[in-house]
């Protein structure tokens, strides 16, 4: 249940909350007096630039510590002994 709300449910649901909270508040400061709030008095260049360095270092610690040597051969997972082995790359068979 929390990988489908990880996955799945909260990138959907997350901006669309700070869509709804960005409207309340404009309605709020409006119905006030106060000046109405615009799209650029937000924090929104720096939170681009923030998320686009994220993702960036996301894939760097990816490619450096997840990726499989190219060599060898892939095998499926199977089922030996009533137990399941995950599958994955074998190493080359040296001749």
């Amino acid at each position: 249940m929390s990988r489908l709300l990880l996955y799945y449910l909260l990138p959907i649901v997350l901006p669309s909350l700070a869509y709804v909270a960005w409207t309340l508040l404009a309605r709020h400061r409006a119905e006030a007096g106060e000046p109405p709030l615009l799209l650029k008095d937000g924090p929104w260049f720096r939170l681009l630039l923030a998320g686009f360095f994220l993702m960036l270092m996301g894939l760097g610690i990816l490619t450096m510590t997840g990726s499989m040597s190219p060599e060898g051969t892939y095998r499926a997972p199977y089922a030996e002994d009533g137990k399941i082995i995950p599958g994955g790359m074998q190493p080359p068979l040296n001749k």
